[in-house]
This record gives C-alpha cells, sequence and structure tokens, in this order.
C-alpha cells in the first residue's frame, strides 16, 4: 500500500493544504510550527484512527481525504470528517493501535520503546527461532545443576565434588595408618594403586584424544569457511581499482552535480525572464550591437536638443523674412512718391520756374535715399551664419539617421531610435544576464568534466564508487569471518590427528578390569575389621564420585550438543527479522556491527566480528540504531503482501550526525520495499535523506500555524 496524496481542507491549524507523496521515500521537511506534526497527526489518524490521539484537537470542522493505493494497484480514497473515517484502508490483520503507533508510526519517544519487541506476540513471532521458547529456561537448569556438582569459575568446597574428595581424603589417610604395618597387603595396595594410576593416565589419554577429535570436527566444520573467506580475498582483490576514487571524491561529485543543477537551473531561470524581453532577437546579435544600443540613448538626447535648435533658427529666420517684406514695400511707395515728386518738380519748373524743378529733384533724390538706406533690414551676414548652423544640425541629424539605420538594419528593427531606444538597452541586458547564466553553467560542467577526467566518464564514476563500496563490504566480512575462524580455535587447516578412540576406550576397560581384580584380592587379604570398613566406604565414596562425575559429564555434554545445535538450527531458522534487522544495522554503521540473537536466551545482540553486546551493553546511540533497525525489520515483516507505510517523526534527532547519514541510506535502502514518509524539521536531516537520489522533497512553509490547543 502507497499513500499518494492528502487533502486537508480543515485540520488543527491547516487549511486547503494539498500533499503528493512518492512511491518510496518522502521527507516532509518543515521549520517549527509550519504544521508538520499536523499533517503527520492527520496522516496517522485517517489511515488507523486512534481516539487516544490528542493532538490537535478533535474538532467537528475536521475534514480531509487521503489517497491510497494497494500492492495490486487498486485506487481508494479515505475520507475523514470530523472523528469519523469512511473507506477501507486494508491494512493488515493483527496489526492494533499500539503496534501501529510504535512500530509503523515512530515518533522519538517511540523509537526507545522497546517493550513492543521484548515480549509478547511479536518476540514469539518474529524474534525467536521457531520451537526455541523453552530452550533458555532448559539450559538455565542445566547450567544450574552443573555449578551445584563442580563450580568451573572458582575453587568451591561446597560443590557435592569437593566435598566428596574431601571425604576420600580423609578416608585415604585413616587406611593409610590402618594398613602401615601389614607388608603383603601393602604391596598389594601398592601395587592396586599403581593400577588405578595407571587406568587415571588412560582417562586422561582418553580425554585428550576426545578433545583432538572435536578439533579435527572443528577444522572441518571450519573448512567451508575458510574456502568462503578465500573467495571474498580474491574478490576484494579484484576490486582494487577502485581505489582510484578517494573517500572525498563521491561527496565532490555530488556537490559539483549540485552546482551544475543550480546553473542550469539559473539559465533556465535568466531565459525564462528574457524571453518576453529580448523582442524576438538574437542574444548574440543583441551583444554584438552592445556599442550602438548603449550609445543609442546619449544620440536620441542628442537628436532632441538638435531638433530644438533647428527649430528655434527656423522660427527666428522666419521672422527675418516678414520684416524684410515690409521694408521691400515701404521702399517701393517711397521710390514711387520720389517719382511722384520728380515729376511734378519738373512739371512746375517748364510751368512756373526752373528753380522749382532742381529742388524737387533734390527732394526727390532724398526719398530715395531714405527708401535704399532704411530697407536695409538684418545683417546679411547675420543671416548667412544662421544658414550655416541649420545645414550643420540638418548634416549632423542625417548621420544620426545613418547610424541608427545601420543599427536597425542589423538587428532587423523598424521603428524609431526615440521609440526604440529604452526597450533595446532592456533586450541587452537579459542578453547580457542570458549569457552570464549560460557561461556560468558551461563553467559548473567544465568543473564537472574536469573531475570525471579522472575516471573517464561519469557512468565509470558510478562505477568505481559502487566497487568501492562493495570492496569497504567485502573487507568488513573478511575481518569478521578471519576473527570468527580464529575464535573457533581452528585457525590453523592442520592439526593433530586422534587416534583410534576404539582402541583407547578398551585399553581403558582393561585397565579398570584389572582395577577391580586387584581391588579384589586386596580385601582377600584383609584380617582387620576396621582397614576393611574403611576400604568399603571408600568403595562408597569412590562409587558416589563416579556417579556425581559421569552426571557433570552428561550435563556437560547436554551443554554442549545443545549449543552446537543452537548454532546450527540457527544458521538455517534465522527469523527474517534478524536477518533484514541485520542488514539494515550493517548499513547503519558502515558495516561495524550486524544483529544476531542467541537462541540459548533469546536475547538480540550487536555482533562486531566475534564479540556480541547485550541491551544494557548498548551505547545510548549503538541502541538508538539497534531499536530502529529491529522495529523498521518488524514493521516489513508484520506486513505482508500489502505493507502499510512507515511515518517517521524525526527519529532521527537523537543521532550525531555521522549515524544519521548512515541511517537515511538504510532509510532509503528500505524504502525500495515499502513506502517511507519522513517528517523532519531539521534542514540537514532532509538534506541527507536528499542526497540518497531516492526520495522527494516535500516542504512545509511558515504561515500553516496548528489551533492553540487547550490543556
Amino acid at each position: 500500500m502507497r499513500i499518494r496524496a492528502a487533502r486537508i481542507g480543515s485540520f488543527g491549524g491547516i487549511r486547503d493544504l494539498d500533499l503528493e507523496f512518492g512511491d518510496g521515500l518522502t521527507a516532509v521537511f518543515g521549520e517549527n510550527e509550519t504544521g508538520k506534526t499536523t499533517v503527520l497527526e492527520f496522516v496517522r489518524g485517517t489511515l488507523f484512527p486512534d481516539r487516544r490521539n490528542r493532538y490537535p484537537a478533535r474538532a467537528r470542522t475536521d475534514r480531509g481525504e487521503l489517497d491510497i493505493e494497494t500492492a495490486a494497484g487498486e485506487r481508494r480514497t479515505l475520507v475523514r470528517e470530523a472523528n469519523k473515517v469512511s473507506g477501507d484502508a486494508g491494512l493488515p490483520a493483527g496489526i492494533d493501535s499500539d503496534t501501529f503507533r510504535s512500530v509503523f508510526a515512530m515518533a522519538p519517544e517511540d523509537l526507545r520503546d522497546a517493550g513492543i519487541i521484548s515480549s509478547g506476540e511479536i518476540k514469539s513471532r518474529f524474534l525467536t527461532v521457531p520451537g526455541g521458547e523453552a530452550l533458555p529456561e532448559v539450559i538455565k537448569d542445566v547450567e544450574g545443576r552443573m555449578r551445584e556438582l563442580l563450580s568451573p569459575e572458582r575453587r568451591s568446597e561446597s560443590t557435592e565434588i569437593a566435598k566428596v574428595r574431601k571425604k576420600l581424603g580423609e578416608n585415604a589417610e585413616a587406611l593409610a595408618d590402618a594398613v602401615a604395618d601389614d607388608a603383603g597387603y601393602g604391596a598389594m595396595h601398592a601395587r592396586l594403586e599403581a593400577l588405578r594410576a595407571e587406568h587415571a593416565a588412560a582417562a586422561e589419554a582418553l580425554k585428550a584424544n576426545a578433545e583432538l577429535m572435536k578439533l579435527k570436527g572443528l577444522r572441518d566444520s571450519q573448512k567451508e569457511n575458510r574456502e568462503l573467506l578465500e573467495g571474498l580475498r580474491e574478490e576484494h582483490g579484484r576490486l582494487g581499482e577502485s581505489a582510484a576514487v578517494a573517500d572525498g571524491d563521491p561527496g565532490e561529485h555530488a556537490r559539483l552535480k549540485a552546482l551544475l543543477t543550480d546553473a542550469a537551473e539559473a539559465r533556465r531561470e535568466a531565459g525564462s525572464r528574457a524571453t518576453g524581453r529580448l523582442l524576438g532577437l538574437d542574444p548574440d546579435r543583441l551583444i554584438g550591437c552592445a556599442a550602438g544600443i548603449e550609445g543609442l540613448g546619449q544620440t536620441v538626447t542628442r537628436r532632441s536638443d538638435l531638433n530644438a535648435e533647428l527649430r528655434r533658427l527656423t522660427a527666428a529666420r522666419g521672422a527675418a523674412d516678414g520684416t524684410a517684406t515690409g521694408t521691400r514695400a515701404r521702399r517701393r511707395t517711397m521710390l514711387a512718391a520720389a517719382a511722384g515728386a520728380l515729376a511734378a518738380s519738373v512739371l512746375m519748373g517748364i510751368v512756373i520756374e526752373p528753380l522749382i524743378a532742381v529742388i524737387g529733384a533734390a527732394v526727390a533724390a532724398g526719398i530715395a535715399a531714405m527708401a535704399f538706406v532704411g530697407g536695409r533690414g538684418a545683417s546679411a551676414a547675420d543671416d548667412a551664419a544662421a544658414r550655416e548652423r541649420i545645414d550643420r544640425i540638418r548634416a549632423e541629424l542625417a548621420a544620426t539617421d545613418s547610424e541608427w539605420e545601420a543599427l536597425a538594419s542589423a538587428l532587423g528593427r523598424t521603428g524609431t531610435p526615440e521609440a526604440e531606444a529604452a526597450r533595446l538597452e532592456d533586450a541587452l541586458r537579459a542578453a547580457r544576464g542570458l549569457r552570464d547564466a549560460q557561461e556560468a553553467e558551461e563553467k559548473r560542467r567544465r568543473d564537472l568534466d574536469a573531475f570525471l577526467a579522472r575516471f573517464g566518464s561519469e557512468e565509470r564514476f558510478a562505477e568505481l564508487v559502487g566497487m568501492k563500496d562493495e570492496r569497504k563490504r567485502l573487507a568488513t566480512r573478511i575481518e569478521t569471518l578471519t576473527a570468527s575462524i580464529g575464535a573457533a580455535g581452528c585457525a590453523d587447516a592442520e592439526g593433530d590427528e586422534p587416534e583410534d578412540h576404539d582402541l583407547l576406550l578398551g585399553r581403558y576397560g582393561e585397565l579398570g578390569d584389572a582395577v577391580n581384580e586387584a581391588a579384589r584380592e586386596l580385601r582377600a587379604l584383609r584380617e582387620d575389621n576396621a582397614t576393611e570398613k574403611l576400604l568399603d566406604r571408600r568403595a562408597d565414596l569412590e562409587a558416589e564420585m563416579r556417579d556425581l562425575a559421569c552426571e557433570w559429564a552428561r550435563l556437560s555434554l547436554a551443554s554442549s550438543l545443545i549449543g552446537e545445535a543452537c548454532d546450527a538450527v540457527y544458521s538455517d531458522l534465522r527469523p527474517g527479522v534478524i536477518s533484514t534487522a541485520d542488514r539494515l544495522l550493517e548499513r547503519m554503521t558502515d558495516g561495524r556491527y550486524g544483529i544476531e540473537m542467541d537462541p540459548r536466551d533469546n536475547e538480540i545482540r550487536a555482533v562486531s566480528g566475534p564479540s556480541g553486546r547485550k541491551k544494557g551493553e548498548w551505547s545510548t546511540g549503538l541502541g538508538d540504531q539497534v531499536l530502529l533497525a529491529v522495529k523498521l525489520a518488524v514493521a516489513k515483516e508484520l506486513s505482508g503482501d500489502e505493507p502499510p507505510p512507515i511515518l517517521l517523526d524525526d527519529v532521527l534527532q537523537m543521532f550525531d550526525h555521522g549515524r544519521r547519514e548512515a541511517a537515511c541510506r538504510a532509510i532509503a535502502d528500505l524504502a525500495e520495499d515499502m513506502q517511507v514518509i519522513f517528517f523532519t524539521c531539521d534542514r540537514a536531516t532532509a538534506s541527507m535523506l536528499e542526497a540518497t537520489g531516492r526520495c522527494k522533497l516535500v516542504e512545509l512553509h511558515p504561515g500553516i500555524r496548528p489551533r492553540p490547543q487547550t490543556i
């Protein structure tokens, strides 16, 4: 089962929020007070309603939906209205609310609650070898009885064998005093003691041969391990070329890839912003015409000034032309008057007096002179200067027109410089911004290519990184296997061969018979009732000692057989949860630790090499890693064919940086098989999850506030 989407209409302080989740791992990141826990409680309470949920406070307005998809591909929708949830999530049977919260929907406080896996149905179903529930109690009884008979740790006079041994010593002293004077009896007694010594030596030889047989059995049992070790070493050597990848190279590659991705995104954003501003022009063409575009603003200003001056000069010359026209009219009038005066004076001179004609001629001449002198108007020089300035202005305007026409032709524009200046300057800025973004992206690409050049290609680099990780894993397995072979006491493939055990056993029996025969002969020589009683007492004590020794030997053999049976059965019937948890913990600790379960006491151990640590011997950090691995493994085993999603609420907040990063990789591995939704307010944790390359990141932003709760 996978949650595809959540639509929260109203829940806590959230209104109208839609979220989509990935198939595998999804990280929901939000700072404090952005509604992260509220979203988690909505998903958890809708998927598995539980009336004990207290946050956020229930409200009649609570409403929302969860879209889920079953393993068979069937789409379903769970609808929440107030306290009721309609729709069938199809959760596997056998998962109650406590199990769901402690295993499938963990918060930090749930992580350290080991009660759900340390007893009850989950422990018996998933964390115990089938049929081995009573083994710890049987082993306890066997070892308890062995300690009553003989303490292997220290010499004690309170054990049953020690007490009989003491009584035998006292009997031997009394018997020695009783027979000291009897030479025949003494000789027979000496012979009996010699036989007993030889019988004891035969027993030691039998015991030593049994040890040799045991060592041979161990060597034979470790043969497969040695062959596996040799294969691992060959594979480790084959992966030696991965040494070309330094420890920091994967991180550097990820950093360069991230920089290239950011640069590509910046280039796309720059291209998007520039699309409407480029006026449909080629950015390279705009940058090629940058000098002309950058000077266009000054050209427009200059043209405005020149046109204003041209209008002023043209207006001034128009006024001057009007004044000259009036002057010419006056001049014609005065000349006409002068001509009239001259004609009248000539007529009067002819008719009346010639002097009048002379005076009239003089007057006419004066009037004509006044007409020419007064009509000269503006200076010709000033008019010429104005014409020259107008011509220069028009020439300069024509030059700017030519420059604009050349620029407009190069750019394919048809407007006026005044209309196009601001638009082209903005287009130039957009083109330069786009080019800068393209150059930045190209630089990041060159940096990445230069890094990958050491390895040949990105595919080869990824292959070498995978080989390096595999080589580290092999090194850890080699170290563990080497330690295991050494701890078994048979690091060498060869050793002393045992003798024929049946022959030694026959010799031991023959000597026993000889001892019994000598004892019978010795009893025939007895004449002293006290000596006979002491001998009878010794026989009784020896019989008791043999019974106790045989009982201890049987218990020891039983303990050894139980241990070997446990090892053999555990290797074949190892619980699936332990195997999954072992892989997860190995991933979380970079191969330093694995998980085993000793069927002798049904306790989980964190194993490093040949040694293991039980709960109570773990550090806080290791304990958190073990519990997280086991609970995730239990969740996977409980799920069956329809695994519900795992909801994790910042369960890594108590992990240090290294443990957190490794745990993120392990969680990403688990998400390959079942959906994991990880809620966190820690940016670094969200980045670590995203860095696995298999995580969808969903961010909650400020503005979503949980409704205040009444306590």
